[in-house]
């Protein structure tokens, strides 16, 4: 017995030798290293990237192009490998890709272990650039390209909206009684899908069209507002509880919405949604009247409202203060359109002219136009002043003289082309 114990306790020790050198075992961590481009780098749209970074040891590598604060990742492509350096391409083609700076990542992965590398370069978006208009109205959908060439598809009755969704190469089209949105493809006019009114034939189906951020929005009558941001027909639909969206606007990220409390009902109130439609972040009651929505300049806290009843009155609500203070009073006149201008003076137009308010210096609005313009634009790139009258679209020069843009029979809205 003595000498079996003898025997076995050499083996023992060898193996509690050699269990504690692979616990001992050294961590090996990959070395990263970004080898091109260099420190501060400068693209713009429509560069590629190459970036070459070496990696030893790996198993596996990654790698990323993200802005500064993490809300856009662009896709990388392995183009080559020699041995322990590898080539990745990024092609900056996204024409929504912001300006700024952004940040390369290379990750190496070894075992248990990663290493990573970084690099900051500096990145100049597709520069927005106008590409003509679409107009409706009169049964017709029409289409100006950028050198004043005119394409014109009949559509129906009643279509007296329209709205474009650049990052989808669509438009929309819709009126209040029509009884379907219709979605036609940009380059050519020829229908996509349409989606039914939300109530039966002759009933109110929609109150208004709009567009922001890449979406389109419809306020519907059934008490919902419904945005597409285009390739399919779903769309994504926010329930106002027994309201009903009458006109809206955008405060940044923030809808600005007059709301109609009760089918039948004349009690109005003014919510600003928060960014994700989930419920008012403030309300503010409006009366009965009805009114026509625009922020003012970029404030983010000020709207103008125009309200249409037995008097025709400016009032500008200030969110923060729950403060809404009355700038004129008019006798009631028929009103079109408003919208504004850069510099944060509002443009309006009515039965009696086309009018410019300087909300800051509170003075009698200034008649710029005889006529009032049936819809009025601002163009996003030169700050100019569209209008839309008699079926013509014409720039409204500094000195007061119009400038003709292009001929649209019959239309009673349009919307300026951009590029993105």
């Amino acid at each position: 017995m003595k000498q079996s114990s003898l025997k076995i306790y050499p083996l023992l020790l060898l193996l509690g030798l050699l269990l504690s050198q692979c616990q001992e075992e050294e961590r090996v961590f990959p070395e990263v290293q970004i080898l091109a481009p260099g420190a501060a780098s400068s693209y713009q749209f429509g560069d590629t990237l190459i970036m070459k970074f070496s990696a030893q040891p790996a198993q596996k590598v990654r790698y990323s192009l993200t802005s500064a604060d993490q809300s856009y990742l662009l896709k990388g492509f392995l183009i080559d490998q020699v041995g322990n350096t590898y080539t990745v391409a990024f092609y900056l083609n996204e024409p929504y890709m912001p300006n700024g700076k952004y940040e390369l990542k290379a990750t190496a992965d070894y075992k248990d272990e990663s290493t990573s590398d970084f690099r900051t370069i500096n990145y100049r978006e597709l520069p927005l650039e106008t590409k003509g208009y679409v107009a409706v109205g009169g049964g017709n959908l029409h289409k100006v390209d950028s050198v004043g060439n005119l394409s014109t598809v009949a559509i129906g009755t009643n279509y007296n909206w329209v709205e474009v969704l650049p990052s989808a190469q669509e438009l929309f089209v819709a009126g209040a009684s029509t009884p379907n949105l219709q979605v036609r493809r940009l380059q050519n006019l020829t229908s996509k899908f349409t989606v039914a009114g939300p109530n039966p034939p002759g009933a109110p189906q929609f109150y208004q069209l709009l567009t922001h951020n890449q979406a389109v929005f419809t306020l519907r009558a059934d008490g919902f507002i419904t945005s597409y941001t285009g390739d399919n027909n779903l769309g994504v639909s926010y329930e106002l509880q027994e309201s009903f969206p009458l006109q809206a606007t955008f405060l940044r990220d923030q809808m600005v919405v007059a709301l109609r409390k009760g089918l039948g009902s004349n009690l109005n109130e003014l919510h600003l949604l928060n960014e994700r439609f989930l419920g008012s972040a403030q309300t503010y009651f409006i009366g009965d009247a009805n009114y026509q929505l625009t922020p003012i300049g970029q404030s983010l806290n000020q709207i103008a409202l125009f309200k249409l009843g037995d008097s025709f009155e400016l009032q500008t609500l200030n969110f923060n203060t729950q403060t809404a203070t009355t700038r004129f009073i008019e006798p009631q006149v028929q009103f079109y359109d408003c919208e504004t201008l850069p510099n944060g003076d509002v443009i309006y137009s009515t039965q009696n002219g086309t009018f410019i308010y300087n909300i800051d210096l509170g003075l009698n609005p200034n008649k710029v136009l005889t006529f009032g313009a049936q819809d009025i634009e601002i163009n996003k790139v030169t700050g100019a002043v569209l209008l839309l009258n008699n079926g013509l679209i014409q720039q409204l020069a500094p000195n007061g003289n119009l400038v003709y843009q292009g001929a649209v029979p019959g239309a009673t809205d349009f919307e300026i082309i951009y590029n993105k």
